[in-house]
């Protein structure tokens, strides 16, 4: 998560994705608070004017990108009044649980070279993926690399929040580019849990 902000009804926390081309949104009422716990873990001090930053609607706003080596995690807390588990499930999906505060496009490395492919959507995607940053392999590239690693169910659920769909062929065409052609991410596991791992650089 990125940023958190104060408001008049409740809190929002804000979170970039896919490298900075996206921003999600996790809102909680001031009257719901207890039922959430935040943990932030830094290695450094950080001037208080850098992490406390004021809106375009006056509300204060907490910086957490200037804890660049560091990462937050929110979560329920066992002692929730909340049961329900469809509402628990959409609360966990939208917020995912521990997100890189380092998470920018910046230094990406380069799209390997390669020169034969076994398949003509093996091709055409790696093409998509080297000329067009903004094309689905090269923003799921992004997001893997960023993270480091994820779990296909939350990988699943950001690619759709997103704008894309998880369900779809080229969905995991984009992610046989990256594997068994850029050689960049592994795959470990099967179905929801399946983690998917970077490995390039």
């Amino acid at each position: 998560m990125d940023e958190i902000e104060f408001r008049q009804d409740g809190i929002a926390f804000l979170e970039e994705s896919f490298g900075g081309l996206n921003t999600s949104e996790f809102f909680i009422r001031y009257d719901e608070l207890d039922d959430f716990e935040i943990r932030v873990n830094s290695d450094r001090f950080v001037r208080l004017d850098e992490l406390l930053t004021e809106g375009d609607d006056g509300y204060p706003r907490l910086n957490l990108t200037a804890l660049s080596d560091g990462d937050a995690q929110i979560r329920k807390t066992e002692s929730s009044k909340r049961t329900q588990e469809t509402e628990q499930k959409q609360k966990t999906d939208a917020i995912g649980s521990s997100v890189s505060l380092d998470s920018r496009p910046e230094g990406m490395p380069s799209v390997p070279e390669v020169e034969s492919f076994k398949t003509g959507t093996d091709e055409r995607h790696y093409e998509r993926l080297k000329n067009n940053p903004d094309s689905q392999p090269a923003v799921y590239r992004r997001l893997i690399r960023n993270e480091g690693e994820i779990v296909r169910r939350r990988f699943d659920s950001w690619t759709e929040r997103h704008g894309f769909d998880p369900t779809g062929g080229s969905h995991n065409a984009s992610l046989l580019i990256l594997d068994r052609v850029t050689k960049e991410i592994e795959r470990h596991g099967r179905g929801d849990d399946q983690r998917l791992v970077w490995v390039g650089e």
